[in-house]
């Protein structure tokens, strides 16, 4: 399940959600759902993965204003943040559950943890009754929550000031990308070095780097193709690394793979360009693609899952040629 929000819904257990099954959910949203006994957000009993989540203003009755669990759950980049409960109003996990946090950001729930859970570091949890003993774990810090708003993506979400302790906080091995799309890691604290935010938001700090359109199509015979790249939401100094990737296309056959650096000094809006080489052969083959991907932007820059790949259309140009070979090496044949 994926990009949705569950809002202002009631039950026994489970107010937004009873998980019955096992299931992966990903850039979701709980708010203000209530519960009348346990889990005001999220009822489990089975096996969930929750990835990139924010559960905000959930209520029970009795246990688990965020969560209740009594199966298994891997809550990985999630934000708990002013979710109530009798006990625990983020997170109750019953004994003989599993529960791993990593990642994480619990604040201010009335009691953030009760019962079974294991850190697997980099969580930022307002008091210390989540026992975190993980590397980078940090208990009894403020994370610096905003209000729940809409800072972009499918759902409304909490993000990070930029001086948070959550933001930088280290590794490289969260998701893959944010609740909103946003592509980790970033260096928002622009020390040079990429490394993961807590909670379902990785903070941007210098704008966005994409390219123009995702797709893009050339004649075999055009010699070259030329892409697009811009950048938007700031004008601080930034740069982004780019490179080719075979899809059917061949990087040496059929195009030059190509890879470097973009850059733009302070003050600087405007578009730059790649330039990938297409290679015009006499094969007969139908048409062929390529990707041109986007990564490691440095200066605090963020990506985006919808801009940071474009796609490539090589049309062919060859009809009535030979066959063109599949794989192996291949040398000209000489009769003496």
């Amino acid at each position: 399940m994926n990009d949705v929000t569950l809002s202002h819904n009631q039950a026994e257990q489970g107010g937004g959600l009873y998980n019955h099954f096992g299931a992966f959910i990903n850039r979701a949203t709980f708010n203000n759902n209530r519960a009348s006994q346990d889990g005001g957000g999220l009822f489990n009993d089975d096996v969930l993965s929750l990835t990139n989540v924010t559960f905000s203003a959930n209520s029970a009755d009795q246990g688990g204003g965020g969560i209740y669990n009594v199966g298994s759950i891997a809550l990985l980049n999630g934000t708990l943040y002013q979710n109530s409960a009798e006990t625990a109003g983020g997170i109750y996990a019953e004994a003989n559950s599993e529960f791993t946090l990593k990642y994480s950001i619990l604040q201010n729930n009335g009691g953030n943890c009760s019962g079974e859970n294991a850190s697997q570091g980099y969580n930022v949890v307002s008091d210390a009754t989540c026992n975190l003993d993980g590397p980078e774990d940090r208990s009894e810090t403020d994370a610096q929550l905003s209000d729940l708003a809409d800072h972009g993506g499918f759902a409304q979400t909490h993000v990070p000031a930029a001086g948070s302790p959550a933001v930088d906080i280290g590794g490289t091995d969260c998701a893959f990308s944010d609740q909103r799309g946003v592509l980790r890691a970033v260096d928002a604290d622009k020390n040079g070095s990429l490394a993961c935010d807590s909670g379902a938001v990785e903070v941007v700090s210098a704008g966005y780097i994409g390219f123009s359109q995702n797709t893009y199509m050339v004649n075999e015979a055009d010699g070259q193709v030329v892409l697009q790249v811009g950048r938007w939401g700031g004008d601080q100094a930034v740069g982004v690394g780019y490179a080719t990737r075979d899809v059917s296309a061949l990087g040496g056959r059929d195009y030059g793979r190509s890879s470097g650096n973009l850059s733009w000094g302070a003050g600087n809006t405007g578009t730059q360009t790649i330039s990938v080489p297409i290679l015009n052969d006499v094969y007969e083959e139908g048409d062929e693609i390529l990707e041109v991907f986007l990564s490691l932007p440095t200066g605090g820059a963020g990506l985006l899952l919808d801009s940071y790949k474009a796609q490539v259309t090589i049309l062919a140009n060859d009809p009535g040629g030979p066959k063109e070979p599949k794989g192996g090496v291949y040398l000209p044949l000489i009769l003496r």
